[in-house]
This record gives structure tokens, C-alpha cells and sequence, in this order.
């Protein structure tokens, strides 16, 4: 049994590794994707994917979804596109174990319209998930430098997502 687990009871219909979803994936203006997208229902749980503490709390990530950062092992794993407030006030140092619910999918927010995606729409609603090799480095993720414009030690989590798929939160 694998000491980590997939952040969802279930796998999303649509695979972290195609359409635009896949780590590395074109972005405008030359920027790559930094991360894998789980596409979900808003206000899906999300499980913790390994014992962890938390590094960053709930902080705005984009059109109007919120992410935090927890430590898991030697990893930094932000959540992102959750929904505002599912964090239950979890502060910076809070500890969860492997499976433990930590926020839900959030809903998103068109820029140009200021209305709610559609829940069932194309835009869809998900889990952005990006890994950072240097766990024990709690500095910022973001950088204005690089393709992926995060941190250098920014991490393809989809061989991850392939393995921990094979293990559902327990519970």
C-alpha cells in the first residue's frame, strides 16, 4: 500500500495529461502550465495526499478561486482553484494526515463577465495541482522569470497522480 493517496475518492472523467490540463501545456504569452488539472464539480472534497503541515495558508490564486501549501514528505503540494473558505480556517503549522479532507473545489469566476462559470460548462471547475521538489523551502512559489513562472523546483505531478490514482483517500 502506498503511503500516499489520490486527492479525490474518484478520478476525474477527463485525464490530467490531456487537453490543456498536463503540466507544461501552452499558456499566452509564451508560459507553460505549472501544474496538472483534476477537473471536478465545484464543491468536491479534496483529501490530503500524504501526512503534512500546512505552509500557506488560503491566499487568492485565480478568477476567484483561493489555494494553500502544505509540506508533504519532501514535497511542497499547492492545492489550487479551491473554494473560498473550505480550508475551515486551517492556519499556518496545522497538521493533516494522509486522506484527511483539507478544501473543496472551488467555483470560478469568467474575468470578463464577473458571473460564475457554469458548473457543468466547457470551462469546467477543478483541482490545480502543483508539486515543488524543495519541501523545506517555504519561500514563495511564484516567479516573473522561467517558462512556468514559479519557482525553479517547480515538478511535473502527473507520474505522481498516476500512482497515487491506484490509492483513494482511506475512509
Amino acid at each position: 500500500m502506498s503511503d500516499w493517496c489520490f486527492p479525490f475518492k474518484t478520478p476525474p472523467e477527463l485525464h490530467w495529461r490531456g487537453g490543456s490540463r498536463f503540466f507544461g501545456a501552452p499558456r499566452p504569452k509564451g508560459r507553460k502550465h505549472g501544474g496538472c488539472d483534476l477537473i471536478k464539480p465545484p464543491y468536491e472534497q479534496i483529501y490530503a495526499v500524504h501526512d503534512g503541515v500546512l505552509v500557506h495558508e488560503e491566499t487568492l490564486f485565480y478568477q476567484g478561486t483561493f489555494y494553500v501549501t502544505y509540506q508533504h514528505g519532501p514535497y511542497l503540494v499547492r492545492y489550487g482553484e479551491i473554494l473560498k473558505g473550505s480550508t475551515n480556517g486551517a492556519k499556518r503549522g496545522h497538521t493533516v494526515k494522509k486522506g484527511d479532507p483539507i478544501a473543496k473545489v472551488g467555483l470560478m469566476i469568467n474575468p470578463k463577465t464577473k458571473k460564475l462559470y457554469p458548473a457543468d460548462g466547457p470551462r469546467g471547475h477543478m483541482l490545480h495541482l502543483e508539486m515543488y521538489a524543495k519541501g523545506s523551502d517555504h519561500s514563495t512559489l511564484r516567479s516573473k522569470k522561467g517558462p512556468y513562472q514559479r519557482r525553479k523546483d517547480v515538478m511535473d505531478p502527473a507520474p505522481h497522480l498516476d500512482e497515487w490514482v491506484k490509492y483513494p483517500p482511506p475512509g
